[in-house]
């Protein structure tokens, strides 16, 4: 017998002046015509998804349909919230799954719903309550193979957690022999561990609790997600990504080159180098980070005309170990926002950015990165502006769940 409760704790090259728009909407709108066709009633949705499907009605109507989205009006719009705002799910109960209400399990707790669940079932999601006052069961029909439900459950569990003994067992009123008397039970309880979310995440929407999950919901949820994602998706999109993100690589490697010239940094500077040093202590779970080389890293171009990346430190006939990234001139990567980047241009830089913001992505657009508990991650793959307007990867952090799972199981028969 399970039960649980939960508390309310629970990617053409953009630049300033807009972007290229080469995207066939056709394959996404029907995808929201799908969505309208298989849901009832209305399809709410936050503000700031409504505004963006009417910025794509805007500019297809005749009289504002342009080549180019305008930089001004994009530029005076800020984003506080997620383009996807998670939302309380109260759902309706499970089909075809007998439930009963107010049952009083022990002289202490009464569940106000309880599930009865035929043998073979496998629960991912166990609805839980949306109190710490009220409990949800689940009572399952085991075999003498089956295993504990509470494997099969999604959520990560774990402390705080513990078990009865055996020697002063607990009993059930739900569960009874052949004779219609309460066997002996063990107890065990775990809590859920929550989950980990980008600090630049908005962080009240995602604190809103949910009773239940399933991969139905999941799978809408997703749907939807995609759907608003890929209006904003494209070359301009991928370039900027990818630029951002082999900024923030370089950043935190460097030049790469054991220590050798001494380099004379700014406290600015030093700091920035201080702290590039702990988080890579982080990453490497405290592992010992080599001395490595600290010049300053120059985007320019050589005799070929060819853009790159080196060290200040690189000289082609005495220092040919240091530096020197080609990629700029490899690959596809926004050349303005590297040059308004490495040249420290911060108004070309919030002006590209802004421009960016407005359309779902970027260092200034919310976050909406979540990842399991147990994973390993300790950073957030997408690189944000932290407070203070450095490019970087921000810690992801830990949102609690309080829910509670306790489960009753007989004790074998000697």
């Amino acid at each position: 017998m399970d039960e649980g409760n939960t508390s309310q704790d629970n990617d053409h090259t953009p630049s300033a002046a807009g972007f290229v728009v080469g995207v066939d909407l056709r394959p996404r709108i029907k995808q929201l015509l799908q969505l309208l066709e298989s849901r009832q009633g209305s399809l709410l949705v936050p503000d700031d998804i409504s505004s963006k499907l009417d910025a794509i009605i805007t500019y297809f109507t005749p009289e504002t349909n342009e080549n180019q989205l305008d930089r001004e009006s994009m530029l005076s719009v800020t984003i506080d919230t997620p383009l996807i705002q998670p939302r309380a799910i109260f759902p309706s109960e499970p089909l075809n799954i007998p439930v009963k209400y107010n049952v009083k399990i022990s002289h202490k707790i009464i569940l106000s719903k309880l599930y009865e669940h035929p043998a073979g079932t496998q629960l991912e999601y166990p609805e839980t309550s949306a109190d710490s006052n009220t409990y949800v069961g689940h009572l399952f029909q085991l075999q003498k193979d089956e295993t504990s439900p509470l494997g099969n459950i999604v959520y990560s569990q774990g402390a705080p957690m513990g078990q009865s003994s055996k020697k002063s067992p607990v009993k059930c009123y739900l569960l009874v022999d052949h004779n219609g008397r309460q066997v002996e039970c063990i107890r065990k309880s775990s809590t859920c561990q929550g989950c980990k979310t980008c600090e630049n995440a908005s962080m009240e929407p995602l604190k809103i609790p949910h009773v239940q999950a399933s991969r139905e919901l999941l799978a809408e949820r997703l749907q939807l997600e995609s759907a608003i994602n890929a209006m904003s998706t494209g070359p301009a999109r991928t370039i900027l990504r990818r630029t951002v993100a082999h900024i923030n690589a370089l950043k935190k490697r460097g030049c790469g080159f054991p220590f050798q010239e001494v380099t004379l940094l700014t406290p600015d500077e030093e700091l920035q180098w201080t702290t590039m040093r702990e988080e890579g202590l982080l990453a490497r779970r405290g592992q010992e980070i080599s001395e490595l080389c600290r010049g300053r890293l120059l985007y320019t171009v050589n005799k070929e005309g060819r853009p790159v990346i080196c060290c200040e430190h690189y000289n082609s006939h005495t220092s040919r170990h240091h530096l020197l990234d080609y990629t700029p001139s490899r690959e596809q990567l926004d050349l303005n926002y590297l040059e308004a980047y490495f040249s420290n241009d911060v108004e070309e830089l919030l002006a590209m950015e802004k421009v960016a913001s407005h359309l779902g992505f970027g260092p200034r657009a919310p976050c909406m990165t979540v990842e399991n508990y147990s994973a390993q991650r300790t950073h957030c793959s997408i690189e944000h502006r932290n407070e203070d307007d450095q490019l970087t990867s921000i810690p992801l952090i830990q949102m609690p769940c309080k829910s509670r799972f306790l489960l009753y199981s007989p004790l074998e028969e000697e």
